[in-house]
């Protein structure tokens, strides 16, 4: 593996290590104050990264950092037990805890809504149910160290959710594989969206963000008033409203599109990959205002529209009977000079 500009072989890394988790492991706690209390965190980290899963929270992925250097923005709510809020209407919000990914579905993304005699509360439940047959493991071989969490939680209406998060030592790449499934003989509605939220200070005004080719739809009037500087971050401004841009992306060869955010100042960018396939939609999501000074990249299957709506017009994403279908998306952080400029390329 490689550590710093050294490629060290696995065994001898094993030979200067009492446990080779001190350079690449997997480790479970629980929260203990307020509102977060009884929440299980299960953190994956080598020499560089470090990410915070939280089973509770539908497998949600918390706090990033590279290097020490916190990548993501945390709410002001902080990782609220799940039996503390009341998702069926707005609810949702009060325990939006930010981090890396929120998970909005399975259910239902947008609005609360009625549809066929069911009440969905806004962006769904699964953000806010416990995950089961969670399971962390740390994998030492002659080649790789790789450390990972696994687990599943039941969605709504019969859908089954799995998640497994990894990284490897010497690595820049988080991976994340999500697999939806439908085991009933009728097929089901499913909607998702990937919350994935940035802030401070990979967010400033040396940061641009980065989603090729360009040309974004505003979601309303107010988004228009920022549509051409859709690309810039700016300082925190007391009263700043939500900004929401649709990117339509083409995909490479695979099927995977890109996009990201760089800050020359920091010397720092990270680097989104998703399959466009499952998740035809990319949204933009900004608030630049003291405390809320976030800007999140959705990758999603769906309109931000209730279920309902979608339904009425004929877009509402459906999972066949006894079918299943994966979703892998890979969070790259990229450092230095030549890096980061190879990676503007990539998304010009």
């Amino acid at each position: 593996m490689k550590l710093g500009d050294k490629y060290w072989p696995l065994p001898e890394v094993r030979r200067r290590t009492g446990r080779v988790r001190q350079i690449c492991g997997v480790r479970a706690a629980q929260l203990l104050d307020g509102t977060e209390a009884g929440v299980r965190a299960i953190d994956l980290f080598n020499e560089k990264l470090r990410l915070t899963v939280y089973p509770d929270r539908g497998m949600d992925l918390g706090t990033l950092t590279w290097r020490g250097c916190p990548l993501t923005w945390e709410s002001p709510t902080g990782v609220v037990h799940p039996t503390i809020v009341d998702t069926t209407g707005y609810g949702w919000g009060k325990g939006f805890h930010g981090g890396l990914a929120v998970s909005c579905g399975l259910e239902n993304v947008g609005p609360p809504c009625e549809d066929g005699g069911k009440w969905y509360g806004q962006h769904g439940t699964l953000s806010y149910t416990p995950a089961a047959d969670v399971a962390w493991r740390e994998e030492t071989t002659d080649t790789v160290i790789r450390t990972e969490v696994e687990g599943e939680v039941p969605g709504a209406d019969g859908l089954s959710f799995r998640r497994k998060v990894s990284l490897v030592g010497g690595a820049n790449v988080i991976w994340v594989v999500d697999r939806i499934y439908n085991p009933t003989a009728e097929p089901i509605p499913w909607m998702i969206q990937y919350h994935m939220n940035f802030g401070f200070p990979l967010l400033s005004e040396a940061a641009r963000v980065l989603i090729p080719p360009g040309r974004p739809l505003p979601r309303d009037e107010g988004s228009a008033l920022g549509l051409s500087t859709w690309d810039q971050v700016q300082a925190p401004e007391p009263g700043y409203g939500e900004q929401v841009f649709r990117h339509q992306q083409k995909p490479d060869p695979r099927g995977y599109a890109y996009c990201g955010i760089v800050n020359d100042s920091l010397g720092l960018g990270v680097l989104l990959r998703y399959p466009t396939g499952p998740l035809p939609y990319l949204w933009q999501w900004r608030i630049f205002a003291p405390q809320r000074y976030v800007l999140a990249l959705e990758p999603s299957n769906c309109l931000v529209k209730p279920r309902s709506r979608a339904r009425e017009e004929g877009i509402l994403p459906t999972l066949a009977p006894k079918s299943a279908i994966e979703i892998s998306l890979q969070v790259v952080v990229v450092e230095g000079r030549e890096p980061l400029l190879r990676l503007k390329h990539l998304l010009a």
